[in-house]
């Protein structure tokens, strides 16, 4: 059961392992494996391009390598010296961007980390949270509520990249 006073604060290890066994006993009982979703925090698709799952489905195909693929998430709307900028911008933003031609047409992918995102992961039967993948630019990338929810008080600043 849940119980908000302790599961909501457990480190990110605990937090890994409790979205494991989640997951774990959600496919339990399925035949075979099945690709499926996991998304931390609240993540919005509504600007996003209308073929987003499908694009994430086919770059899974398209890479076996990689166990999963998600949103890029927009820096652009954040206001500069908001908490989470720099750490995004140097986490995620620095990485080289790579282009790939897909039946939507070309898009922009880096290699990087899915924790704290959404991520369509491949059915590889173990059913795990991902730890690394492939985030996906516009049109095809996300908002994360979260930090919209924070620092309200400054104005913004366009940023682009």
């Amino acid at each position: 059961p849940f119980r908000a006073s302790s599961d909501c604060l457990r480190e990110p290890a605990q937090q890994a392992k409790a979205l494991h066994h989640i997951i774990q006993q959600y496919f339990k009982r399925w035949g075979e494996p099945q690709r499926y979703a996991v998304a931390s925090g609240a993540v919005d698709f509504s600007n996003s391009a209308p073929d987003a799952f499908a694009l994430y489905d086919e770059l899974l195909d398209c890479f076996p390598a990689v166990e999963s693929v998600g949103p890029m998430l927009r820096i652009q709307e954040l206001p500069f010296g908001h908490p989470v900028l720099s750490g995004e911008i140097e986490e995620h933003w620095l990485h080289e961007r790579s282009s790939c031609q897909t039946s939507f047409g070309p898009v922009g992918v880096v290699q990087t980390s899915l924790i704290g995102n959404f991520a369509l992961c491949r059915a590889d039967g173990r059913h795990r949270p991902p730890q690394s993948g492939l985030r996906v630019h516009h049109p095809f990338d996300a908002r994360n509520l979260a930090w919209a929810a924070t620092d309200q008080a400054r104005p913004a600043r366009r940023l682009y990249w």
